[in-house]
């Protein structure tokens, strides 16, 4: 496991999402894709669900749309489970520093690519230091 990947998976523990769940799983691999490639939570349904569908091997369809509707339901499911178990955007907040006031439970999009976001700003900001 690759240091994004651990760090994506602190944070999913964090807010209290189970390792277990199969949503958990593409929300983990959907954000490291976030993290690769930031355009590509622009379009979810036929950019990003049908690739984190290919690369979790759950799809062997050809039309890919149902594979895609699946990730989707899947990790709706999972932030849902977060957030009746703890209202994350706080405990995120605290990690990343900084002041996050939200009263719903975020779209599956929105909170790819914040977690993304937050994580590139992050990585650029040790390779500043590094360098």
């Amino acid at each position: 496991m690759c240091h994004l990947e651990a760090r994506v998976s602190k944070i999913l523990s964090l807010i209290k999402i189970p390792h277990n769940m199969l949503g958990a799983k593409y929300l983990k691999r959907a954000i490291v894709l976030a993290v690769a490639d930031n355009t590509i939570v622009h379009d979810l349904m036929r950019r990003l669900y049908p690739v984190v569908a290919a690369q979790t091997r759950r799809c062997d369809c050809a039309t890919k749309c149902r594979c895609a509707q699946n990730v989707e339901r899947n990790i709706r499911h999972a932030l849902a489970i977060g957030w009746q178990r703890s209202n994350f955007m706080k405990p995120i907040g605290e990690m990343f520093g900084i002041v996050i006031s939200a009263k719903d439970k975020p779209a599956n999009g929105e909170f790819i690519s914040f977690i993304a976001e937050q994580l590139l700003i992050e990585k650029l900001s040790a390779e500043h230091k590094a360098a």
